[in-house]
């Protein structure tokens, strides 16, 4: 019996550490996601024209809640969890109508959906 529930530690450890090993920084007027396999994510925030939310059903083994910010050249993502991600949510929430219903929505989602939090084109 305990054997699954030491699997079950093991594998949301594993998860935790993938989550945790990517860092998303603000500096320099942007946001900027570094992976541990050197893959760099970067958008300006003064490009910044979406951020959404995208959610999947690989939890609790997988990433399944995810950053997506973007500007009109690329994207910059990062996983719920990621080092950073928690200063960071409160300068997305600062944005001019950002939408905290979406990601409440989002957050209790457990499916592969998408949440449109803030928009440049709707912003207030």
């Amino acid at each position: 019996m305990f054997a699954w529930i030491r699997k079950w530690k093991a594998k949301r450890e594993e998860a935790l550490q993938f989550e945790s090993a990517i860092i998303v920084v603000d500096a320099d007027g942007c946001v900027t996601s570094k992976y541990p396999n050197g893959d760099v994510q970067s958008v300006r925030w003064d490009d910044l024209e979406r951020v959404e939310v995208h959610t999947n059903d690989t939890g609790p083994w997988g990433a399944d809640f995810w950053w997506v910010l973007t500007d009109g050249n690329g994207e910059c993502s990062y996983p719920q969890g990621a080092t950073g991600e928690a200063e960071m949510l409160p300068k997305l929430q600062a944005l001019a109508g950002f939408d905290n219903n979406s990601l409440g929505e989002a957050v209790r989602c457990t499916s592969n959906q998408q949440f449109l939090c803030w928009d440049r084109a709707r912003a207030t």
